[in-house]
């Protein structure tokens, strides 16, 4: 799936104008965002402390994309202001951001987060950032949002900015509650 994401947006030259490349970059990003919080669900699954109750599925929203999009045609790698990110809808929004030379990369950039995050303390490695991936298995986080373009200004030339935006934000602590005490205890 990867693959065919790469090789989609290879074919972008920048940010992604038709409406079905659109609808196939959301369906994608989505199914990895997907993957990625369902393999928090899974008991036997070794690289992260399962979940107590089950993550859902996030849903795709519109607003947060156009919010997303916007932002990634400014071509910035730091956070929007958390107004920028609000919707009609939404007045908790968080963020990712990522500069990469391969759009596929993003979401590994953010879920590789967990190899340096300890669910036992609640801190992250020295030096690494993990909350980017405590945002998409956040529990509470229902809803994403996301928008890419291909920057040909500044020190981002020729490079993607890929920004999702989530809904509700991440809380603060950990994303979910440890399910090695009672769902997954064998």
């Amino acid at each position: 799936m990867i693959l065919f994401l790469l090789i989609l947006l290879l074919s972008i030259s920048s940010g992604l104008g038709g409406q079905e490349e659109m609808a196939e970059f959301a369906r994608t990003l989505l199914h990895h965002h997907n993957y990625v919080r369902q393999t928090r669900n899974r008991c036997d699954y070794h690289w992260s402390t399962p979940s107590e109750t089950k993550l859902g599925n996030l849903t795709w929203d519109d607003g947060l994309h156009v919010t997303a999009q916007q932002y990634a045609e400014q071509c910035e790698n730091s956070p929007s202001r958390l107004n920028d990110r609000t919707t009609c809808r939404w007045k908790s929004v968080g963020q990712n951001i990522a500069q990469v030379h391969s759009v596929s990369y993003a979401i590994n950039v953010w879920r590789d987060g967990n190899r340096f995050y300890s669910f036992k303390n609640d801190k992250c490695g020295e030096n690494y950032d993990c909350s980017m991936y405590k945002q998409i298995v956040n529990i509470n986080t229902t809803h994403i949002g996301c928008g890419v373009h291909m920057c040909n200004k500044n020190a981002n030339k020729g490079k993607y900015i890929v920004v999702c935006n989530y809904a509700p934000a991440a809380s603060k602590g950990r994303p979910y509650d440890d399910g090695t005490n009672s769902r997954c205890k064998q």
